[in-house]
């Protein structure tokens, strides 16, 4: 085997490819749309790569200390980043104004910009040889184009350094997943017309890059006048304003949440979101009168108590995390398969980021469940998982011909095939509840000869058909098929969630394991080859969930027999081999496929591995 790396997905080779296009055609700044858990970081750390490779230097600025530490861990645990470059942070305590990929927050960088001795002027100057050629800023809806704020100076500061230097303006990329803002405040001077490339939660969802979520209404009953408050309900960073969270509070919300979580969510792993931080102590609390291991996160909880916290959660040994506005952007749980929304939402952006938070993918985890109490998922329509910041829906309802991207059924028993040309039409009048807002007319066949349908056919865009636009992909390229190869991950058995393991075949096992490095914890990636006992770390770090199963999903690109997530042979029936090994070893199975003997034998063998080991053989592993 060689050295493991994290591949990039399609759409993310896709993203980069526009970006550049956008930088070509002579823009100098460029915005990119991508749903939450599908790979922002990995995405902007990869262009970070090639401008460092390529003699530059990058300045990545976030609001947040998490966001701001965030891909400095990744850079650091991955080899194929930390080999081209150094990283550091610009921050109190951190003066790293020369390396190579700095990271600060606006508010650091955004402190007297225009100042020869200020943090940017240094961070600009920091080497003789390499210019600082690109920024990339995170959570960029963060920041409007009206002038107002601290941002707004930062960017013609640049201009002025980079004159002072003799340089050019360093490019500009703006990530996120919500590329609006709830105070109506425009991005565009920042980041041009649109954006350079959109990856919706719609096709991530279908392309099984994210799990859906599942929208369960248990609303309480409000009073005339409370429920008056909640629909004029002010939001701050701090949570919903004081006056609606007591009336909430006085109404019962406190006792319904409690009471709705042991209805509906028995055995998850749940976040719960809250008005203030007074009401998510008493949540907590009367969930662990009822049993759950529950702790509170607040923007008020200590740096070290909250990764301890959200250690604990990753780990499974914490059923709920109730919060206040502090696991809204920058987290990552995928363990996470129920959330709790258990306040008013006015912003759409706020709520979707929330609903962001359960949508990673975790083994075994096949969807997330949506408790909401107040009725937020009705007042911003996201009853269907794939309403959430499409690409080309919002207001474009124009008749077009496009593809159908899978085969559909008709109402006499026939099917229209996968990849057929149709000409589409907006359906007026879609039933309420029902995503279906599109009708194929007729089939085009030839250059543009059209066979009318006897009776026109109801389909969601672009989940049946797509047209021009659609993700940002050429229609000729929409149905395109592309390489996945992602490995298929089984929980092993007596580990506590805290391994996972992946069968190889005759190159051995990968494993997934929660470690830690001193205060450093994530998850690694191993690889025990067959007849073997020592587990090869594939990097020195430990990472986020993703990243690890990135590295570990690489070594089945470079096997000769792949294991793949969703593969066809595992809907097949077990073969002769797999039957006598589960009978002689006395193995139980969940089911009766050939991929349910597969997750039996290899979660068997891990268990056994596992017991007799435990966590220290991989602890051992990691260099210092």
């Amino acid at each position: 085997m060689t050295t493991a790396r994290v591949q990039l997905r399609p759409y993310q080779t896709d993203a980069i490819d526009a970006i550049r296009d956008r930088f070509v055609a002579g823009n100098d700044a460029a915005l990119l749309v991508m749903a939450t858990g599908t790979g922002k970081t990995h995405t902007g750390l990869t262009m970070v790569e090639k401008t460092i490779r390529r003699g530059g230097r990058v300045l990545w600025l976030a609001h947040r200390d998490e966001l701001v530490r965030q891909p400095i861990r990744a850079w650091e645990g991955l080899a194929q980043f930390r080999d081209a470059g150094s990283a550091g942070i610009v921050q109190a305590g951190s003066r790293q104004y020369g390396a190579d990929f700095v990271t600060a927050s606006a508010g650091t960088i955004g402190r007297a910009p225009d100042d020869p001795d200020g943090a940017l002027a240094r961070v600009m100057s920091g080497s003789d040889d390499k210019p600082v050629r690109l920024l990339v800023v995170d959570e960029c809806h963060h920041y409007a184009d009206d002038g107002r704020g601290m941002f707004a100076k930062i960017i013609p500061a640049l201009t002025a350094h980079a004159d002072r230097l003799g340089i050019s303006p360093p490019r500009r990329i703006g990530l996120t997943a919500t590329p609006e803002r709830s105070d109506g405040r425009s991005l565009a001077g920042i980041w041009g017309d649109g954006p350079a490339y959109v990856y919706g939660y719609r096709s991530a969802i279908e392309d099984g890059y994210l799990c859906p979520p599942r929208f369960v209404l248990d609303r309480m009953e409000l009073p005339d006048d409370v429920a008056a408050q909640v629909a004029a309900a002010r939001e701050s960073e701090d949570g919903v304003d004081r006056e609606t969270a007591r009336a909430l509070l006085d109404a019962g919300l406190v006792e319904w949440t409690i009471e709705s979580m042991g209805r509906h969510l028995r055995g998850r792993s749940v976040i719960v979101f809250t008005c203030d931080l007074n009401q998510a102590g008493l949540i907590t609390e009367g969930l662990r009168g009822q049993g759950w291991r529950a702790a509170v996160v607040s923007g008020s909880t200590p740096s070290g108590q909250r990764r301890a916290l959200l250690r604990a959660f990753d780990r499974g040994d914490l059923d709920v995390l109730v919060n206040c506005n502090v696991l809204t952007e920058g987290t990552d749980l995928p363990r996470c398969d129920a959330l709790v929304m258990a306040r008013p939402f006015a912003s759409k952006v706020l709520y979707i980021q929330a609903v962001g938070r359960g949508l990673r993918l975790f083994p075994g985890k096949t969807s997330c469940l949506v408790l909401d109490v107040l009725g937020s998922s009705e007042e911003h329509d996201l009853t269907h998982a794939v309403g959430l910041l499409e690409a080309g829906q919002d207001g474009d309802r124009e008749p077009f011909d496009g593809m159908t991207k899978r085969a559909i059924p008709c109402t006499d028993g026939d099917e229209i095939a996968k990849g057929s040309r149709v000409g589409v039409e907006p359906r007026e009048d879609t039933p309420e509840g029902d995503e279906r807002e599109w009708l194929i007319m007729d089939l085009i066949v030839g250059e543009d000869h059209r066979i009318p349908l006897v009776e026109p056919i109801p389909v969601a865009r672009p989940r049946d058909v797509v047209g021009d636009g659609d993700g940002k992909i050429p229609l000729p390229d929409l149905l395109r098929e592309r390489r996945r190869v992602e490995a298929h991950w089984v929980a092993v058995p007596g580990s506590d969630g805290r391994a996972l393991v992946s069968d190889l075949g005759g190159n051995g096992r990968v494993w997934l394991v929660n470690v830690c490095r001193g205060d450093d914890c994530g998850w690694m990636a191993y690889h025990i080859p067959r007849r073997a006992h020592k587990p090869r770390p594939l990097d020195r770090s430990p990472l986020d969930l993703g990243y690890a199963q990135a590295l570990g999903d690489d070594l089945f690109r470079q096997a000769e027999k792949l294991v793949r997530r969703g593969a066809a042979w595992r809907d097949g029936p077990p073969s002769e081999a797999q039957r006598a090994i589960v009978q002689r070893d006395e193995i139980a199975t969940t089911g009766y496929t050939r991929g349910d003997y597969s997750d039996a034998i290899s979660g068997h063998y891990a268990a056994r591995f596992w017991a007799k080991h435990g966590i220290d053989k991989f602890q051992r592993e990691i260099k210092g």
